[in-house]
């Protein structure tokens, strides 16, 4: 398939649809489902303009330059990405021009970039793209989306910045009500979006919890983390709702077990624990890899909230032990033994086992998604599932895992050119845990 730039030579033709094929999945299908669909869009604007157009240019030459290991292409594709961000910023100086979907485009390319640049193995550069796009999509407000494009970018975004907000335990204004449902007024929001209005939200959760943390310390009441408690119950409600609706949409099983992945031996006979999975397509991969993810940063949070709650040894209170958890909670008069005995079982519901078992699930899905036909895109959405079963092993002490994650990993740097991927297994992240209370 030949991908074309408008009003681009023919070069550039060329250079675009070479990356968008190693870029994007094979399939026509997956290619539209994908994250990154807006490329498809981007490519097709009429009128481009300066910055949108060296901003494909720089990302093609770097990526296929690695793709064929040729510095001279990789030495250009630098020098066009200059020009690039010049040429951006001068958009962001017009008044008129920075308003246009274009130029919300072109800073969405250049966070690209930064993120695949051949010799860079940080996401510092990434995040800071990604923000100031964020910054502009919010000036632009809510109701500035509704051409395919826009909403497309703004789509793409939400993702990383979720994966962001986690990481940060910040809340975003992506999560706010008018930023949930005003870009989709005119249209239908979709499933991938309704569950990361559910990364949103456990990202906020996890800042009111910090917040309550460091203002109160051992002076913070039980009764704060009970409530806490109750806003977990309540997300993890919604978001096996949202997991009974994916159901719904498949005519088919959402995952199975298979050997191996086109015929490679990615694993040993011996461990069956560890065969991988196979999906109707990467979108659902992809939805089902977020899900879980989220899924490990909920139980991580439940269980660092019942580990606080048992700290807390409070006049009058009886403790009371889970023998099949350890999970410890108290009954006072403002919380019987019933209602205790409720978040006990939420509590093991999301267990050291249960986690475990999602970080295996997590990785054993791994080998499906970046398979060649499968494109960057693909390997590109690993990263952050992988990222928090990789700390689910580190926190639980399960050596062999750990080194079946590690080398996943180095697969992801070595054959797919993500360098910065084993930058991301090594920063030390804030999810799945509440941050001990200061000393009284």
């Amino acid at each position: 398939m030949l991908v074309e730039l408008r009003n681009g030579n023919l070069q550039d033709t060329q250079l675009i649809s070479t990356f968008l094929e190693y870029y994007m999945p094979s399939s026509s299908k997956a290619r539209r489902e994908s994250i990154s669909a807006w490329f498809d869009l981007a490519v097709e604007v009429s009128q481009p303009g300066k910055a949108l157009q060296l901003s494909f240019r720089a990302l093609s030459l770097t990526r296929v330059g690695w793709m064929h290991n040729d510095q001279r292409l990789l030495m250009e594709g630098r020098r066009v990405y200059g020009r690039a961000l010049q040429e951006l910023q001068r958009a962001l100086w017009d008044e008129r021009l920075m308003w246009l979907d274009p130029t919300l485009a072109a800073g969405r390319a250049l966070s690209i970039y930064e993120l695949y640049e051949s010799t860079c193995t940080s996401t510092a550069a990434f995040s800071s793209h990604e923000s100031g796009i964020a910054r502009l999509v919010q000036l632009r407000g809510p109701l500035r989306h509704s051409s395919a494009l826009a909403q497309a970018v703004l789509e793409g975004l939400r993702y990383t910045a979720m994966i962001e907000s986690l990481q940060k335990r910040k809340a975003s204004f992506f999560g706010d009500e008018i930023w949930r449902t005003h870009p989709w007024a005119e249209g239908t929001k979709d499933i991938r979006q309704k569950l990361y209005d559910k990364g949103f939200a456990l990202a906020a959760l996890a800042q009111d919890v910090d917040s309550d943390t460091e203002l109160d310390g051992n002076r913070s009441s039980v009764d704060n983390y009970i409530a806490h408690l109750d806003q977990c119950t309540l997300l993890d409600t919604e978001l096996q709702m949202w997991y009974q609706e994916l159901l719904d949409s498949s005519s088919s099983l959402l995952y199975w077990p298979v050997s191996s992945i086109q015929g490679d031996d990615i694993e040993k006979p011996d461990e069956e624990r560890r065969r991988p999975f196979c999906f109707p397509s990467l979108r659902y991969a992809q939805l089902l890899l977020t899900y879980w993810a989220l899924q490990l940063l909920l139980g991580g949070l439940v269980a660092s909230l019942c580990s606080t709650l048992t700290s807390k040894r409070q006049t009058r209170t009886s403790h009371a032990q889970d023998s099949r958890g350890g999970v410890y909670l108290s009954s006072t008069s403002n919380h019987p033994a019933e209602s205790i005995n409720n978040y006990r079982s939420f509590a093991q519901s999301h267990s050291a086992a249960r986690r475990l078992d999602l970080a295996v699930t997590i990785t054993r899905s791994i080998p499906y998604c970046i398979t060649d036909g499968m494109g960057l895109v693909g390997a590109q959405m690993t990263v952050f599932p992988l990222r928090i079963a990789l700390s689910t092993f580190e926190r639980e002490g399960v050596p062999d895992d750990l080194v079946w994650c590690q080398e996943l990993y180095r697969n992801l740097t070595s054959y797919k050119g993500l360098l910065y991927a084993q930058n991301v297994a090594k920063r030390e992240p804030l999810w799945g845990r509440v941050r001990p209370p200061p000393s009284a």
